[in-house]
């Protein structure tokens, strides 16, 4: 599923959700720059109208699907943005195709591990929550998944509009994407990231700390990078604090716009 909104003659922007989420999750933000930009919003493999793409391909195979539909839409570079596990597939994207990105903005995104004690036991973790969402009833998963700390979610009413809102997906192709997109099997874009010579954003969360700290973490090894972080938000920003995060993500383009408008 790719959704586009605004004037196709506009600079265009690319934005790829998270896990658990689809093409939707972007509404506010698209909505709010699709005056100014071309906005593309897609549903990644397992998720939104793509959630029975799993069943029968690897997730590699269904990326590269994804990118040559992307880049065969769009048909010239365009920026591009993700959040969580859609920055890591952002990160491989502009690794693979370098000369059709303007710009990288990446929210709450992990570069990848480093060490192989690491990956193991993310591979481990991931097994265990692609088991519950195998076996277990997906709204009891939801609660439990949006309980973990970078979420910082202690309001009852929050948390259970987080679990409905995810609600309506398949378990077993939610599990195979947790485990086909493990970040414990994912290249590290360290290096690349530091050698990445055009515009780069990251966007964290005050309330999470461990994605603060990667953000401090890529700036010192691309000083270049503008890292901001949000007020009042945690792991996803753009839903903690809409306003702030398009008025942020506003700022970053326009101000490279000599850059991100160029094709």
């Amino acid at each position: 599923m790719l959704r586009t909104q605004g004037n196709p003659d506009n600079p265009p922007i690319v934005f790829i959700h998270g896990f658990l989420g689809n093409h939707l999750d972007w509404s506010a933000v698209i909505d709010a720059l699709s005056q100014q930009w071309f906005c593309l919003s897609i549903d990644l493999p397992g998720h939104g109208e793509r959630g029975d793409s799993l069943l029968s391909n690897s997730g590699e195979s269904e990326l590269n699907l994804l990118f040559d539909s992307i880049i065969s839409t769009i048909d010239k570079p365009f920026n591009l943005l993700g959040y969580s596990l859609g920055g890591r597939i952002a990160m491989l994207l502009a690794h693979q195709h370098p000369g059709y990105i303007l710009s990288l903005s990446l929210e709450s995104s992990h570069p990848g591990l480093l060490t192989q004690h690491e990956k193991q036991n993310r591979i481990q973790a991931d097994k265990k929550w692609a088991s519950l969402f195998l076996t277990q009833p997906l709204n009891l998963v939801l609660r439990e998944w949006y309980q973990q700390p970078v979420f910082n979610c202690h309001n009852n009413r929050k948390l259970q509009q987080l679990v409905e809102s995810h609600l309506g997906q398949s378990g077993a192709q939610l599990s195979k994407a947790l485990t086909d997109y493990s970040l414990g099997i994912q290249k590290p874009y360290w290096d690349f990231l530091s050698q990445w010579n055009k515009p780069l954003l990251y966007i964290s969360g005050k309330y999470d700390g461990k994605f603060c700290s990667i953000g401090a973490d890529i700036k010192n090894i691309n000083p270049y990078t503008q890292h901001i972080t949000l007020e009042q938000s945690a792991h996803n920003c753009h839903d903690d604090q809409p306003q702030a995060f398009i008025d942020t993500l506003s700022r970053f383009l326009n101000n490279n716009r000599s850059l991100t408008s160029a094709y």
